[in-house]
């Protein structure tokens, strides 16, 4: 539960979930609710004009097939279908991150209330998570740079032990863990599209932009996004346009909560910013300001946004003048 927060009426919950489990729960709904579900089908290439857009799908067996409809909502996650098609894809310029990761049992977590609370093991280039998805089952992944993997030269197993014995609290967590499974490795966190609109389409989720996941914002940034992109969409229906003016509005929303995570991405991966994140001073209501964001409460208005801006000038300040304790990671 955040607890503590500022500029927010909502109470606000984190539910770890399996995503398999997720997503099965989501095509479920959407098909309760009248939408013609296609599983295995593959959207390779679309096309608008004046009146609507068409896109040709591939089935598994080889079936072909066009569809057109009056509007599209690219939610096809990384894959970023719309995106790649234009070549409106663009790299973070420094946060080429990789992950190993796996699933375990016999992980140590924290014991009650917190055993079923997030945890981040930071060292001087890496990260660690932890995340426990039932009673026994901990999701573990380390995060590094590209480089640094490619050139260990390490398959993703041995890359994750080697970077678990570099950390001791990483050795007492995982002294008793066994592996569900091969450890994967996935590249190229962090991007996002020039355009998250364009002529007839909306880009929701990871298919607009994917951001480095480390306070977890892809799932509500997907769902908050893809509830924006049905609003625009059911306005310029009812309008009998083509909905640009609602696109727009709906771009600059999804554009906005994106550039905060973004930021603090970015800041994430300086010393000065966890220095100051893991020494809040309860003035301002700063800390309560961040955790209600980290919530993803973004409509909590000015009041919101200048405590926000307050928490990275002081880390801005921080990285020259010690305003908290400097942390070692000697």
């Amino acid at each position: 539960m955040f607890s503590e927060k500022a500029g927010s009426p909502r109470e606000w919950e984190a539910i770890q979930v399996e995503r398999a489990t997720f997503d099965h729960l989501l095509i479920k709904h959407a098909a309760a609710a009248g939408a013609e579900v296609r599983e295995g089908w593959t959207v390779s290439s679309f096309k608008t004009d004046a009146e609507g857009v068409n896109i040709k799908a591939h089935a598994g067996n080889g079936e072909v097939e066009s569809l057109r409809g009056k509007f599209l909502i690219d939610a096809s996650g990384r894959g970023n279908v719309t995106g790649n098609q234009e070549g409106i894809r663009v790299m973070h310029p420094r946060l080429k991150k990789l992950a190993v990761f796996g699933h375990f049992y016999g992980v140590r977590v924290d014991p009650e209330p917190k055993a079923n609370d997030t945890i981040i093991v930071r060292m001087e280039n890496n990260w660690f998570w932890l995340i426990p998805l039932s009673r026994d089952k901990v999701r573990v992944g380390c995060v590094m740079d590209k480089d640094e993997f490619v050139s260990a030269k390490q398959t993703p197993d041995m890359n994750f032990d080697r970077n678990v014995q570099c950390s001791k609290p990483m050795r007492e967590r995982m002294a008793e863990a066994r592996a569900i499974g091969p450890i994967q490795a996935t590249a190229d966190f962090s991007y996002r599209n020039k355009r998250f609109v364009g002529h007839r389409l909306l880009r929701v989720g990871d298919a607009a932009g994917f951001l480095d996941p480390i306070f977890s914002a892809g799932v509500f940034l997907a769902m908050h996004s893809g509830k924006l992109a049905a609003e625009a969409v059911m306005k310029s229906l009812d309008s009998g346009q083509d909905g640009t003016r609602h696109l727009l509005a709906y771009e600059k929303k999804v554009y906005d909560a994106m550039a905060f995570y973004w930021e603090m991405v970015e800041k994430f991966y300086t010393t000065p910013f966890m220095e100051v994140f893991l020494e809040p001073r309860n003035r301002f209501h700063l800390p309560a300001a961040v955790n209600a964001v980290l919530a993803d409460e973004l409509e909590g208005g000015w009041s919101m946004r200048w405590r926000m801006r307050m928490f990275f000038w002081i880390i801005k300040l921080q990285a020259r003048w010690p305003l908290v304790p400097r942390i070692s990671f000697n």
